[in-house]
């Protein structure tokens, strides 16, 4: 089992999925417990330490700021959280939020790589366009009128505004009827996954605009 710790608090809760002794057998017998690192006395104050330890690092690639550490709980003490060998289905619950922010995050980062490079294209200047001067104040016409350069910009623009619209239609999904929720959260995994791969890479394109390369104007 995998959990960050990052040891910066006075007490740490990890939620574990775990099977109870009568458990059914396969992923029907899971339950979610919560296993603090210090057992919380009867009036809230923290009490002695419960037997859960960092036991190694994972080492994964691309992940540097923050550790993700293999924990051992043999003889931890938790409580149950939810009912009885339900514990995948609260688990989906906090993972579908998680994807969604995640999703999210990826697509604020097109969505303000796309402003960049939309201002700089209107501001940069770089050659004539090729159906005859734009800017004739000026020694070139901004870049914006290149086709390329237009194609980058729309193709950031069209993901960042499909994406956002996107994740709303998902995210008004959440707390409705059973058969929502259900189509919600297999969406969650096409705006965490696709999400961040898509819109990331145009934001990389959007990125490349503002590198054209120096060629005197005519």
């Amino acid at each position: 089992m995998c959990i960050r710790d990052s040891g910066m608090t006075e007490n740490i809760v990890h939620l574990v999925l775990a099977r109870l002794p009568d458990a059914p057998v396969g992923s029907k017998g899971i339950s979610l417990f919560a296993v603090p690192k210090f057992k919380v006395n009867a009036d809230g104050s923290i009490g002695e330490r419960n037997p859960i330890f960092c036991g190694a690092l994972e080492h994964k690639m691309g992940i540097h700021g923050n550790a993700t550490a293999q924990i051992n709980i043999d003889g931890a003490i938790g409580s149950l959280v939810g009912q009885p060998n339900k514990g995948l289905a609260a688990m989906f619950v906090m993972m579908n939020a998680a994807r969604l922010g995640v999703g999210n995050q990826s697509l604020g980062l097109t969505e303000v790589a796309y402003q960049n490079a939309l201002a700089y294209a209107k501001d940069r200047i770089q050659m004539r366009s090729l159906s005859g001067v734009k800017a004739k104040d000026k020694p070139a016409d901004p870049i914006i009128v290149h086709p390329d350069v237009r194609k980058m910009l729309l193709t950031a623009k069209a993901y960042a505004e499909g994406g956002r619209a996107l994740a709303i239609y998902q995210t008004a999904m959440f707390g409705g009827m059973a058969a929502a929720n259900a189509l919600a959260g297999i969406m969650s995994v096409i705006v965490s996954g696709y999400f961040v791969r898509k819109p990331r890479r145009q934001a990389g394109t959007a990125a490349l605009v503002p590198a054209q390369p120096d060629v005197p104007p005519e």
